[in-house]
């Protein structure tokens, strides 16, 4: 039988409203979630507060006793392509190389056992590198070496004030996490060692010193 006119603008009437909705709806929306553990090879700038103690120290005729003390701590660096040829989601090892500013201040706490007046503070530029490892998901631990020189200022009231510089070395642990659009969160455990210093004719043996250091990182 033959479709009319008439019959044909009723029918279109009847589907315009379903045409409408289906223009209407939405579309799918996709959550962009970052799966990969590192940006890759490229530079990177890093920096945050340092909590730290330096250990007893034997100023040739007396000892001297340190409080916790705290800091902060700026690094620049270059991040290489993973060693492994695995996928980013996938476990891989890498291999990064920093320069690091680093200033310490900490309080004496006493010197021979008898409470006093005095600091120590510390500035040091070192080159690290480290060994990054990559797991699944957002986190990488890593472990690195460093070697650097410093410039150490003692004023203890009645005993010595002078300052020294002296060449030292670090050993780093640590794990981050990536968070997104090339931030990374990272807490790292470290341990250094300085040179032989002296100040105001009393020599410094073995100083070293331990410290906590977190922040962020930004890869570009």
């Amino acid at each position: 039988m033959p479709v009319t006119t008439r019959q044909l603008a009723v029918l279109a009437c009847l589907l315009a409203p379903h045409a409408a909705i289906a223009q209407d709806q939405p579309e799918e929306v996709t959550l962009d979630l970052d799966t990969a553990q590192r940006t890759g090879a490229g530079w990177y700038l890093r920096g945050g507060p340092v909590a730290h103690r330096f250990d007893d120290a034997d100023f040739s005729i007396f000892n001297v006793d340190f409080e916790t003390g705290g800091g902060v701590q700026v690094a620049g660096g270059y991040d290489f392509d993973p060693f492994t040829d695995n996928p980013p989601e996938d476990f891989n090892i890498g291999f990064r190389a920093e320069a690091e500013f680093t200033a310490l201040h900490a309080d004496v706490d006493s010197v021979s056992g008898s409470s006093v007046n005095g600091d120590l503070g510390s500035v040091s530029l070192f080159v690290n590198g480290y060994v990054d490892f990559d797991f699944p998901g957002p986190v990488t631990l890593f472990t690195g070496l460093g070697v650097g020189n410093n410039v150490v200022g003692v004023d203890i009231d009645g005993f010595v004030e002078d300052h020294d510089t002296a060449f030292g070395a670090q050993f780093m642990i640590g794990l981050e996490v990536d968070i997104k659009h090339g931030w990374g969160a990272y807490v790292t455990a470290r341990h250094r060692r300085y040179q032989d210093m002296e100040f105001d004719g009393l020599e410094v043996d073995d100083l070293e010193n331990t410290a906590i250091a977190a922040g962020v990182r930004y890869s570009f």
